[in-house]
């Protein structure tokens, strides 16, 4: 019973970051623009991200591992545009 109510808790915290992370993830598709974030930022948080997934999978919680892999697409997304789509120089 003790491991469903931990599982509960880690499902809210992932919903919890899917929520946080939506509006950033839709702001760079529509504006096409990553100039406001850092590198350290996306890579930091992609490791953190990564690392999350990874230990969700060493313990097997659907929860970590659904609501990471979610915010881990959400990063390739930003991470193409801070690569492929480069903002053009500001005048």
């Amino acid at each position: 019973m003790m491991n469903y109510i931990i599982e509960i808790f880690g499902i809210i915290a992932s919903i919890f970051t899917i929520i946080a992370f939506f509006p950033q993830t839709v702001r760079v598709i529509q504006t096409k623009s990553t100039k406001d974030l850092s590198w350290w930022w996306i890579v930091l948080t992609t490791i953190g991200v990564f690392l999350w997934i990874f230990y969700g999978l060493l313990i097997i919680s659907i929860g970590l591992i659904l609501g990471n892999s979610i915010v881990f697409s959400w990063l390739i997304i930003i991470i193409r545009y801070k690569f492929v789509d480069k903002d053009p120089p500001s005048k």
